[in-house]
This record gives C-alpha cells, structure tokens and sequence, in this order.
C-alpha cells in the first residue's frame, strides 16, 4: 500500500482516484492536532524522490503548476523533491509530517513513447515539441532566505531546468540542516489499492463505455441515442460511463455541436467503438 504526495494546503477527501494499473482509496485521515505534530527534531526520515503522476491525480493531491488544475489524457505531472519527515501512525490511518522542497513539472502534448525524465522533458520543451510549466515549491519551512534561492524563470526548458534543479539542491541543504525554521505540516497520504476482480472488471467496463460514448459524440449522436444503441442495456456502469462522458462535452441533451464534435474525435485519436451486430 504506497504513500501519495500531497500539497500541505490540499483538503483531501476520501475518494477513489484512477492511478494505473490499479485504483487507490485516498484515506481522508484528519490533519493531527497541533501538540501532536513530530517536532522538528524528530524528523528521522530523509528521502530524495523523483515520480510521475496523472494530471487528473496530481491536481486533486494539491500538486498544481500556476494553481491550474486542469488537465486532459495527454499531460502528466512530474516531481523531483527532497523531504525530512516522520510516520505518524492513528487508528484511522497513517500520516507523514515533515518539510520538503518540491519541482513540480506539468507536461502536454507529448508522445507516448516520450522518455518522462526531467532533462528530456527540458530538452523537448526546448525546441517545442511538448508542453512544460513549472513550479518550485517550499512545505513546512519558514527560513527568510528560501525566498532568496527561488530563481526567476518564466518558460521551462533546457535553461530553466538547471536553475531550478540548482535552488532544490540550495533548499536541500537549508531544510536539512536549519531545523529552528522547520514547522512539519501533512506530506504524504496513505492510500490502499483496490485491486479486486469486481474493481477491475468495472474500470474496464467503464472504458469501454467512455470510448462508445465518445465514438458517439464524434458522430454527433446525443445522448439517448448512445444509451439506447449501447448493447448491454442493463450494464450500469458503462451507462454511467456514457452519462459523465456526454455531460463533461456535451452542454445539453442535444445533439454534439461542432466543437464537442471535434474534441471527441481529438480524445478518440484515430480509434472508434464499434457494435458487433448479432445474428
């Protein structure tokens, strides 16, 4: 049962998030009071992660590039951070305090062969064969000179990325070693992986709702045409599917107009559902 990251100011509520190959139950465990936070002294864990995390994901954890939490199949959120912290262990659940410093790096439009590393996605960026924005951000730490280590950078690239890479190693050092300006706050949540057979077979029932539903849409069938054509009548959790699918690109219950239309197609990326017809 892995840890996920989430931002300090993040107000997590329980809910199943998709991060594949499985689905996570992120425990909605209440922040500790205030005498119970691990002293900074205590922080006996140093680690130093890279990760990778769906856009969708990441947002709901807090971990946002600019505060936008948008985000779409083709974008991906990738950290590097160094953190110091403590596990906390409560009969609902397990929490981590501490301090960490975060690079936050959103990516769009890339290939799906793409290396997700930090200096390829510098590189690409560069010659603008992806999308890439950045942020560097401070947890737990309240030292006036962190200010001074953040460098001013406005795309990220190739340039930008030895910057900020620099300014982590600079709050490395200060978040290790400054321990009077260490105030833990919440960095991890503790999620358990539902991975029985019910659980799969309803995530990929769920797909294949969502792609007929899109297959739909591009051919500019409403919704109810997409549920009544839909083979399985009784299958409630593609109907479910179909329903989120059209009310997250179709404003009404009329027929897809050019623009959703269009963005169907774009998700569909070549692909279409089709019905076998039964004799």
């Amino acid at each position: 049962m892995p840890w996920y990251p989430i931002a300090a100011e993040a107000n997590i509520k329980e809910e199943t998030l998709s991060v594949a190959p499985v689905r996570l139950t992120v425990a909605a465990v209440p922040n500790l009071a205030d005498a119970d936070v691990p002293q900074a002294a205590d922080l006996d864990l140093w680690t130093w992660d890279q990760y990778e995390l769906k856009a969708d994901v990441a947002a709901k954890l807090g971990l946002t590039v600019g505060g936008s939490g948008e985000a779409s199949y083709k974008s991906r959120v990738l950290v590097a951070e160094f953190s110091r912290s403590k596990s906390v262990m409560r009969p609902e659940g397990q929490l981590r305090y501490g301090t960490a410093a975060r690079l936050i790096v959103k990516v769009s439009n890339f290939d799906a062969k793409a290396n997700m590393t930090l200096p390829f996605i510098a590189a690409e960026a560069q010659f603008n064969r992806l999308e890439a924005s950045a942020a560097l951000r401070i947890e737990g730490y309240v030292g006036p000179g962190a200010a001074k280590q953040l460098p001013k950078f406005g795309s990220f690239d190739v340039e930008s990325y030895v910057k900020l890479m620099d300014a982590l190693n600079s709050l490395t050092e200060s978040i290790g070693s400054d321990v009077d300006n260490i105030r833990p706050v919440r960095l991890w949540t503790w999620a358990e992986a539902d991975d029985s057979g019910k659980a799969v077979d309803d995530r990929l029932t769920s797909a294949v709702g969502t792609m007929w539903a899109l297959t739909k849409i591009a051919e500019g069938k409403p919704l109810a045409e997409a549920i009544a054509h839909y083979r399985d009548e009784d299958d409630a959790v593609a109907q479910d599917a179909i329903q989120a699918t059209y009310n997250h690109l179709v404003a009404s219950d009329t027929e897809p107009g050019r623009q959703a239309r269009a963005r169907a197609t774009d998700l569909l990326d070549g692909y279409k559902a089709r019905a076998r017809i039964l004799f």
